[in-house]
């Protein structure tokens, strides 16, 4: 009989313990379910090993689509805002059919869009971009990629291939960096590296075909190559901070609802990035005649 209450008292003990176990790993985890917001927000390490590169590639292949687009656009007989919602309107379509952009909000399509206004697009999209910047040392590594681009369209030797390698660089020296960023900066300027290097890539190889969408590109002028690199130079310039400006506008409108943040992060670049660089490269295009 003894034994019996014994091996009862043993039942119920390990009944209580396994019970109250159980109780805290479940509170535990509606605590942690109710934070993870919060923990992607404040810890890098939520994005560590997301790829950056594939805002670049994709950026590239949103720019040929919009090509495509344009392939077919009635150029003598439209507006300028009739090009204007061209282009806008294939960044939408790239994103809503991209499998890498999965459930994308509207609401989030609508805010990728820069100013057709702005008469200094980079300088405005720059602005924007820093004024979501609290770091210094953020700051300066991009103002210095900004400088590298500016050499790039003044230095003759100076090639896309040291224009690239400089830019790794400096992306390694914010990888390594000890300072602890948050994560709305981080995605921001590790989108306008990815983006400045694809779009560098891109526009070296198709600034000519993109020329030839104009009907009056068969005239004479002095399209030499000073025109090639600084056209080149400003439409990855442009690119970037596109880019930059929609990871900000992706991660901010994700937190809450949509797709996740790092789709939402890397939608955002991707949209805003095409829609910056088709808008520039056409008035760049266009100051060449």
């Amino acid at each position: 009989m003894k034994k019996v209450f014994l091996n009862v008292l043993l039942f119920m003990g390990i009944f209580f313990i396994s019970c109250s176990n159980e109780n805290e790993i479940n509170e535990q985890f509606s605590v942690q379910s109710d934070s993870t917001i919060l923990q992607r927000i404040n810890s890098n390490s939520y994005f560590n090993n997301y790829d950056f590169e594939l805002i670049g590639i994709e950026h590239n292949k949103g720019l040929e689509a919009i090509y495509s687009q344009l392939e077919s656009f009635d150029f003598l007989n439209s507006s300028q805002n009739d090009l204007y919602n061209e282009i806008f309107e294939e960044p939408q379509n790239f994103l809503l059919n991209n499998n890498n952009f999965d459930k994308l909000d509207s609401d989030l399509l609508s805010q990728l869009k820069p100013s057709v206004s702005s008469s200094n697009l980079i300088t405005d999209m720059k602005n924007n971009l820093f004024s979501e910047l609290t770091s210094n040392f953020l700051k300066e590594e991009v103002n210095k990629i900004e400088n590298i681009f500016n050499d790039f369209k003044t230095i003759e030797n100076y090639n896309s291939t040291s224009v690239i390698r400089d830019i790794r660089l400096i992306e390694e020296n914010i990888n390594k960096s000890e300072i602890v960023f948050n994560d709305k900066e981080y995605v921001a300027v590790r989108a306008f590296i990815s983006t400045s290097i694809h779009s560098l890539n891109y526009w070296e190889a198709n600034i000519n075909k993109w020329y030839e969408l104009n009907p009056n590109s068969n005239q004479t002028f002095g399209r030499g190559w000073s025109w090639f690199k600084n056209a080149i130079g400003n439409m990855a310039v442009a690119d970037a901070y596109g880019a930059g400006v929609g990871a900000v506008v992706g991660f901010v409108s994700s937190i809450a609802s949509g797709p996740g943040v790092l789709v939402g992060t890397a939608a955002g670049a991707v949209g805003y990035g095409m829609n910056a660089s088709a808008l520039q490269g056409v008035r760049e295009l266009h100051n060449s005649l």
